[in-house]
């Protein structure tokens, strides 16, 4: 046993969870820089399909255009790409944290699942002698023994009995601190320092190993005792082990529970509510931009109607600006969030949002780019044939 007093291994778990918000949190940040990198390079290829297929004037246009400045076309319509980027990712991760069999209090952002199964009580004696263990032996009890480093010397089939850890025993790998497997095991069996107020560890084991042949004479360390799950049997072994052995300290799956990094409860709530939202700002951006796309070509505009090109021909040259773009990015935002679950969410947890989901979500751009068609009357003054003349 070994008390710990290094400030940066107090609260170890705690630290962990802030770790991974941070990484989490870089890791969002520069996905949407890449996405609006790629966006624009997106675009760039879009202009080339428009160029080499176009059968019209308006729409070799139109791909000129976007040749000229793919930026320019992405940051038009990139806020609806990276909404539905963003909506489509959190459905991918509310839809796996949601379904059937997963327990309401598990998280795929948690640091992880309690390792324990329901209904084992892990009973820490701390070197107990053995006969004051006599009444906690039985059945199916999973002996855990200590080894000086300290380790935790356990046979990985009888732990994989009362635990749902797999086999081999999980190992610490340096310079990665935060195997997932290794932090479940440890949090099993470390005991925190009896002070409330206190973040030290009485004991935390540092690896862990198969019994040898001398096994049987090390101290036991962890009895994990199985029951029949209900309060009550647990309660009884609880009883039990502070009669038997009063300085024994206990836990169960539920003492182990992890606070998940981010509660997907309260996006599963309101993500309609803040799909709907974003994609009326989006689509109140998009009508800005299709605006001042035509302000700031307004004489170029009344130069190709003074020629003879028809206003609805001008029209279609913005309709195809702003839908072709918004419909290729919208598609590559959804794909690249499909892309990136099923690389973050086990594929045991991986499940395909509702079609509800994906239909609103196609509701939600075809209501953006509605809105934007308002701006499309303001194409006949602002190409009016005096406009040839402004300068």
């Amino acid at each position: 046993m070994y008390v710990s007093n290094d400030p940066q291994n107090a609260d170890f778990p705690t630290l962990v969870r802030v770790a991974l918000q941070l990484v989490f949190m870089v890791s969002l940040l520069s996905t949407l820089v890449g996405f609006f990198l790629a966006g624009a390079w997106v675009c760039m290829w879009i202009s080339r399909g428009m160029a080499r297929l176009s059968r019209s004037a308006s729409t070799l246009i139109v791909a000129r255009r976007i040749a000229a400045d793919p930026y320019s076309t992405f940051r038009m319509v990139g806020g609806a790409a990276i909404a539905i980027y963003v909506a489509t990712s959190l459905g991918f991760a509310v839809a796996a944290n949601e379904q059937p069999g997963r327990a309401d209090n598990q998280s795929l952002l948690a640091p992880g699942r309690p390792p324990l199964d329901p209904g084992v009580v892990a009973v820490h004696v701390q070197g107990a002698p053995d006969a004051a263990l006599a009444p906690l032996m039985s059945d199916g009890v999973v002996v855990a023994r200590l080894a000086p480093g300290p380790q935790i010397v356990v046979a990985c089939t009888e732990l994989a009995r009362v635990t749902d850890l797999d086999c081999p025993l999980p190992v610490y790998r340096e310079g990665v601190p935060f195997g997932q497997e290794f932090l479940r095991a440890e949090d099993m069996f470390t005991l925190p320092y009896p002070n409330p107020s206190s973040a030290d560890r009485i004991f935390q084991p540092m690896t862990f190993a198969e019994p040898g042949p001398d096994a049987d004479l090390l101290p036991i360390q962890t009895l994990l005792i199985p029951t029949d799950g209900t309060p009550a049997a647990q309660e009884r072994i609880r009883t039990l082990a502070a009669v038997a052995v009063p300085l024994s300290r206990n836990k169960t799956s539920e003492d182990l529970t992890a606070e998940p990094l981010l509660d997907l409860t309260l996006f599963a709530s309101v993500l309609p509510y803040a799909t709907v939202f974003i994609l009326l700002f989006t689509a109140c951006s998009l009508t800005v931009s299709v605006i001042a796309g035509i302000l700031e070509r307004r004489r170029p505009f009344a130069l190709l109607r003074a020629s003879g090109v028809r206003i609805g021909e001008l029209r279609r040259i913005v309709l195809l600006e702003t839908g072709a773009p918004l419909a290729l990015t919208v598609l590559f935002g959804v794909g690249l969030a499909t892309v990136q679950s099923l690389a973050t969410i086990p594929p045991k947890d991986w499940i395909l949002p509702s079609g509800e989901f994906f239909a609103g979500l196609g509701v939600g751009v075809l209501a953006a780019f509605a809105v934007s068609l308002t701006a499309l009357p303001f194409m006949d003054t602002a190409t009016r044939l005096d406009t040839v003349r402004f300068e």
